[in-house]
């Protein structure tokens, strides 16, 4: 079933087959909400990515557009939702600015070294917060690639687009 065909079986559902009490783009801003609420819900796109070049002294890096959260299943296991190095050789701990801020009083002024914590600061966009920062030897060593698990949003549905989910025939969840 297409987004096309899915759209009409909703207006026909709200008994408003000919859009008239709301649009199209109402019934697609639904079918957005409903296709959000469950990946975030469901944990149902996941995906490994690459897309964060570390840099040399600098803690604090914007997170990918389509960044929702990262998964929550293994909660038990949070360690590797964030690694970095060539091929993701060094998994960092997850933790939170503030427990950060109480562990280390002066992190953002802390000397840059090797790589041991992660934190999320919630704001737009999204930062990925890496403490200490990664130094220059770290870097020439180890490389300079961030391997983020994550849960991601797809596309936005559109009319005429195929199916939702960005089409993905790989739901988890």
């Amino acid at each position: 079933m297409n987004n096309t065909e899915i759209l009409n079986y909703l207006g026909k559902t709200m008994e408003d087959s000919k859009f008239i009490w709301r649009s199209k783009a109402d019934y697609l801003g639904i079918m957005n909400d409903a296709q959000d609420f469950l990946v975030e819900e469901l944990e149902c796109l996941e995906k490994f990515d690459t897309s964060i070049v570390l840099v040399a002294n600098d803690f604090d890096y914007n997170m990918p557009t389509d960044f929702i959260k990262f998964p929550t299943k293994e909660e038990d296991y949070n360690i590797g939702q964030v690694a970095v190095g060539t091929n993701g050789k060094v998994p960092l701990d997850p933790t939170n600015l503030r427990e950060l801020a109480l562990d280390e009083l002066n992190w953002r002024g802390a000397a840059s070294g090797t790589p041991q914590k992660f934190a999320l600061l919630q704001q737009e966009p999204i930062q990925l917060i890496i403490y200490p920062a990664p130094s220059t030897t770290w870097i020439v060593t180890n490389g300079s690639e961030v391997t983020l698990w994550e849960i991601y949003r797809p596309a936005a549905i559109a009319e005429n687009t195929l199916q939702p989910f960005t089409d993905s025939t790989r739901l988890r969840g």
